[in-house]
């Protein structure tokens, strides 16, 4: 009897354990297989002011047909449609605008059927996209010396400075326009007089960035 008891509670357990199993099973059988689609590769971003451009290989699956690129916390995206004549690697670069600060721009393959890549680090990059805060923190190529016969440079401070602009009218009245390359340590000012107003521009262009930007203009009186 004992032997029976034993061998009926056995069965019991094995019984509705293999029912939990199957129940197990059949919820995953329901959902269907998941299916993603060929993540990007190769993602390089080069920032600009209030904008950026991007570029971006997909790999050779044949499925996708369009690339999304999420910005702002997902907030706001962009779609980049797809064509593909074979299963080779296709490159892509897109510019759009973006406000300046500091971005994370996620790149999502999709398809037609609405499967979609999985995120990796590898898909996603950071970028520091430039505007007038930017310029507002820039300083010009400073003054050791201005009289009416030139001006003296001192040292360029900064790897992104490209060059300076002297604006000023001299004494006939013409407009005066004189670009300093940054090698240049001593400028003339001809026809400069006591009282001109010398304009000092000095032009920025950040690592990698786009686009050249100039800082705000410092004014020397003689």
């Amino acid at each position: 009897m004992k032997n029976l008891i034993v061998i009926l509670t056995l069965t019991c357990l094995c019984f509705f354990g293999c029912d939990d199993m199957n129940n197990i099973n059949q919820e995953y059988i329901d959902r269907g297989e998941t299916i993603y689609t060929g993540v990007v590769d190769s993602i390089k971003a080069s920032p600009g002011y209030n904008r950026v451009r991007v570029n971006w290989y997909i790999n050779s699956d044949p499925r996708v047909r369009k690339t999304v690129i999420y910005w702002n916390e997902g907030k706001d995206s962009t779609v980049v449609q797809v064509s593909r004549q074979d299963n080779t690697p296709t490159y892509h670069e897109l510019t759009f605008a973006v406000p300046e600060g500091a971005y994370v721009f996620q790149f999502v393959t999709q398809d037609n059927e609405g499967h979609h890549s999985v995120n990796t680090t590898f898909s996603e990059i950071s970028v520091n996209i430039y505007g007038n805060r930017y310029i507002a923190g820039l300083n010009n190529r400073p003054v050791a010396s201005v009289n009416t016969t030139k001006i003296v440079w001192g040292d360029v401070e900064s790897v992104t400075i490209q060059y300076t602009t002297v604006y000023y009218t001299d004494d006939a009245g013409a407009a005066q326009v004189i670009r300093v390359e940054n090698d240049v340590t001593e400028t003339p000012l001809p026809g400069a007089q006591t009282g001109t107003a010398i304009s000092v521009v000095t032009t920025f262009k950040p690592l990698n960035g786009l686009d050249e930007v100039d800082a705000l203009p410092r004014v020397y009186t003689l």
